[in-house]
């Protein structure tokens, strides 16, 4: 418990929430970057030029 209570004091959980935010935000920022490769190879595969873009023509 000595070690729980020590975490809970508000100069070390300051930090701790700052540390996660940019820790958690560099995660997604890399999965995302991840993803959209896998994204691009699968396109490159089906044949399709992941560079060209859609125009959507409603008319």
């Amino acid at each position: 418990m000595d070690i729980l209570e020590k975490l809970l004091r508000p100069e070390v959980i300051g930090p701790m929430i700052g540390l996660v935010a940019v820790i958690g935000g560099c995660c997604i920022g890399a999965a995302k970057l991840y993803f959209n490769h896998q994204e691009r190879i699968e396109k490159i595969k089906a044949g399709i030029d992941p560079d060209k873009k859609i125009i959507n023509n409603p008319s």
